[in-house]
C-alpha cells in the first residue's frame, strides 16, 4: 500500500513538473507571446523605436505596420473594413490582410509563414518579410536585428545656390578664424574652407539702447575682434563677400524702442553708414530679431512700420555696389514686426532662420522639416525665391529634466560642457544649445544609440544622467541636413547660411562641398 502511493505521488510530480516545462515550450509551437527581453531594432545603424513591443509568434518578429513602413519610406493605405493594408514604392505593391497567410505581390499570389494580427487593436506585420520586399535587408543577433537598406542610391544632388555662413568670434576656443582659414588666427593654411562660401557675415555689432552701433560685445556678446580688418582683406583677396552684420533683439528697453523713436533710428543709419564707409565690407546684414512679438496689435503694426521705413532710408543711403541683407524669423513665427513682402522687394538676400520652433515644454527638434517647409511655402508666396537663403543652425537643443518642481535647477553638468551660454529654464526643464560635435562625442563615450523622429526628419538622444535626469537632445546629421538642403532645391532658393563658424562639424563640410556647387555673389 505505501508503495503504491509513493509511486502514484512520484507520477503526480512527474506530471505537474512535465506541465510546467510544456507552458515554457507551447509559445514555440504556435502560441503567440511578448519577447520576454528588450529587443532592439536597427535600420542602418539607428535605432527603430515602436510605440507597440515587437512580438514573436513561430518564431517570426511582428512589429507595427505603420511604423516599419513609415521608417522605410513605404507608402501604406489601410482599409478598416476589409482589415487590408495595402503597401507601395516605385516598383512593389503589397497586399496584405489581418489572419490571412496569402498576399498579392505586384500581382502575383505569395503565402506567408505568419500571417498579419491584430494585437490591443495595434496591426502587426512580419517584419523581414515586409522589410526585405522593399529592398532591405534583416539580420538576427542576440537581442537585436539589424536592417540594411540595399536600395539603389537616388541620383546625387547638386545644388545650384550658393553657400554663406556667420562670423561671431575672432579667436580663442571655438573661433571662427581658425575654422575658415584653417590656422590660428592670423595664420591660414592650405585647409582653408573660405573657398565653400560666397559671403560671410561678419556679426561684430550691436544696437544699444541709445541707437548707438557698438561693438563691446556687452548686450550679446557679438563683439569686433582685434585685427579684424585682417578678416575683411583675407575675404576680399578670396573673392568672398564680407557683411557688416548688425544684432539688434527686442526686451526691455531693446531694439524696438530705438526703430520707434526717429531720432535714435537716425543716429543707429548714421553709424551703419559711416561704418561701411570705413572699412571696405560688401554690405550690410541686418539681423535684427524678436519684431512684434507683443499682444497689443497695433503696437505690432507700428514696428512693421517702422522696421519698413528703417530698411528703407538704409537702402537709400547705400553705395551702389553695397549689398544690403536681412536676416529675418521664419514667415510661419509667431513674431508679427516684419512685412515680408516688402522687406523682400527692398533687399538684395533675405536671411530666414528657419529654426527655433521646438516646444519649450515638450522635447522636440528645433528645425522640424514639416514646419521649415511650411516656412519656406508660405515666403516665397510674398518674395522672390531667388533672394531667400535658408538659415541652418548647427548647434543642438537639449532639453535636460530639472532637479525641483520650481525649476530652479541652473548648474551646468559635467556630461556636455561645450554648448551656448544661452539657456531657459521652464517648470520641467533646462533647455541649452551643446556643440554638434561634443554631442556625437558624447553619444560615442556613453554608447547611446541614435534615434530617427520621423515627423521632424531628425535624429535624437534619449537618455537619463547620472542624476537620474531624464534628458532629449535632438541634432542634426547627414540625414536630417538633406533633408534641408533638397528644400533648397525643390524651391529654387538662392542658398543656404550656417549658424556658426567655429562649431561646424567634419561631416556637414564634407556634405556641402558635394552638395553646393556655384560660388556667385
Amino acid at each position: 500500500m505505501f508503495n503504491q502511493t509513493l509511486t502514484t505521488n512520484r507520477i503526480a510530480k512527474i506530471v505537474v513538473l512535465g506541465l510546467f516545462f510544456l507552458c515554457f515550450l507551447l509559445p514555440k509551437v504556435g502560441m503567440t507571446h511578448s519577447s520576454d527581453h528588450e529587443l532592439n531594432i536597427y535600420l542602418d545603424q539607428e535605432l527603430v523605436e515602436f510605440d507597440v513591443s515587437p512580438i514573436i509568434r513561430d518564431g517570426r518578429t511582428l512589429v507595427p505596420f505603420r511604423k516599419l513602413a513609415e521608417s522605410l519610406d513605404v507608402t501604406v493605405d489601410w482599409n478598416s473594413e476589409t482589415e487590408t493594408i495595402t503597401a507601395y514604392s516605385e516598383e512593389k505593391n503589397l497586399v496584405m490582410q489581418i489572419d490571412s497567410d496569402e498576399v498579392i505581390l505586384n500581382g502575383h499570389r505569395d503565402t506567408l509563414e505568419v500571417p498579419p494580427q491584430i494585437t490591443s487593436g495595434r496591426t502587426l506585420i512580419p517584419l523581414r518579410f515586409f522589410s526585405e520586399t522593399f529592398g532591405v535587408q534583416v539580420e538576427y543577433k542576440q537581442g537585436e536585428i539589424r536592417m540594411t537598406s540595399t536600395k539603389p542610391e537616388p541620383d546625387e544632388l547638386t545644388i545650384d545656390g550658393t553657400l554663406s555662413a556667420f562670423y561671431a568670434h575672432g579667436y580663442g576656443e571655438r573661433s571662427s578664424w581658425e575654422e575658415l582659414f584653417g590656422a590660428a588666427y592670423p595664420q591660414k593654411s592650405e585647409d582653408s574652407r573660405v573657398n565653400l562660401f560666397s559671403n560671410i557675415h561678419l556679426g561684430w555689432f550691436e544696437v544699444s539702447d541709445k541707437g548707438h552701433l557698438v561693438t563691446d560685445g556687452k548686450e550679446h556678446g557679438f563683439r569686433r575682434p582685434a585685427g579684424y580688418q585682417d578678416v575683411i582683406e583675407n575675404l576680399s583677396q578670396e573673392n568672398v563677400h564680407g557683411n557688416l552684420t548688425v544684432f539688434g533683439r527686442q526686451g526691455e528697453n531693446g531694439v524696438e524702442q530705438v526703430l520707434l523713436d526717429e531720432s535714435k533710428r537716425e543716429l543707429l543709419i548714421s553709424d551703419i553708414i559711416e561704418e561701411l564707409k570705413e572699412d571696405g565690407y560688401s554690405g550690410v546684414n541686418l539681423d535684427i530679431e524678436e519684431l512684434g512679438k507683443s499682444q497689443d496689435q497695433e503696437q505690432n503694426e507700428a514696428i512693421k512700420s517702422a522696421y519698413i521705413d528703417f530698411v528703407t532710408e538704409i537702402d537709400e543711403q547705400l553705395s551702389e555696389e553695397k549689398q544690403l541683407i536681412l536676416t529675418v524669423p521664419p514667415a510661419n513665427s509667431f513674431y508679427r514686426g516684419y512685412d515680408y513682402e516688402q522687406l523682400g522687394d527692398i533687399a538684395d538676400k533675405m536671411v530666414v532662420m528657419a529654426y527655433d520652433y521646438h516646444d519649450r515644454n515638450l522635447p522636440s527638434a528645433t528645425a522640424p522639416i514639416n514646419k521649415v517647409e511650411e516656412g519656406i511655402q508660405q515666403l516665397v508666396e510674398l518674395v522672390d525665391s531667388d533672394k531667400i537663403v535658408l538659415g541652418v543652425r548647427l548647434p543642438a537643443v537639449r532639453y535636460r529634466e530639472v532637479e525641483s518642481s520650481n525649476g530652479d535647477q541652473v548648474e551646468q553638468d559635467s556630461d556636455l560642457v561645450e554648448e551656448e551660454k544661452e539657456r531657459e529654464i521652464t517648470s520641467k526643464w533646462m533647455i541649452s544649445h551643446p556643440y554638434l560635435d561634443s554631442v556625437y562625442d558624447f553619444k560615442e563615450e556613453k554608447g547611446i544609440d541614435k534615434q530617427w523622429d520621423e515627423q521632424s526628419a531628425v535624429n535624437y538622444l534619449s537618455f537619463t544622467d547620472e542624476k537620474g535626469l531624464k534628458n532629449y537632445i535632438y541634432m542634426e546629421s547627414e540625414r536630417s541636413l538633406m533633408k534641408k538642403w533638397e528644400l533648397v532645391d525643390k524651391y529654387q532658393l538662392r542658398g543656404a547660411s550656417l549658424w556658426r563658424l567655429g562649431v561646424i562639424p567634419e561631416f556637414v563640410y564634407e556634405q556641402i562641398d558635394e552638395i553646393f556647387s556655384k560660388k556667385i555673389n
